[in-house]
């Protein structure tokens, strides 16, 4: 894990080191990496670093509420790659305090890729739900 994080800092063309630290540290899914993960999930990486980053967060702490809360805000407001990673996110960790947010999605936005994202993610959380 410490070479892994010794490799962020280093340059790369469109930041392929920094996209592979953060999938090997969601491999590793040791909870003790978010605060080295949480970082590289904000401006100003670019999209794709931040989406594996809340990738990576996903795989070392799937329960984290300040995850949840981040992926939510993203869900409403984020660029369009970070947005639509974010629902589908959100139903992949089952985030059941997402679904007022995903219910809007599904209701409102005008992009049908992001309607039927928010209604995939409403399914996967209803289905674990109906199984506890």
């Amino acid at each position: 894990m410490e070479f892994i994080r010794q490799q962020l800092g280093r340059s790369a063309w469109y930041d392929e080191i920094t996209l592979a630290c953060m999938s090997a540290f969601e491999h590793i899914g040791e909870p003790e990496l978010v605060k080295t993960i949480k970082p590289y999930c904000r401006y100003p990486y670019n999209q794709h670093v931040r989406n594996a980053a809340l990738s990576a967060w996903a795989g070392c702490a799937p329960q984290d509420a300040d995850l949840h809360q981040l992926l939510m805000q993203y869900a409403r407001s984020a660029n369009y790659g970070i947005q639509l990673h974010a629902i589908e996110l959100l139903g992949t960790l089952h985030v059941d305090e997402a679904k007022e947010v995903l219910e809007e999605i599904s209701r409102n936005h005008g992009d049908g890729d992001f309607r039927h994202a928010a209604e995939k993610a409403l399914e996967e959380i209803e289905r674990i739900n109906e199984g506890e």
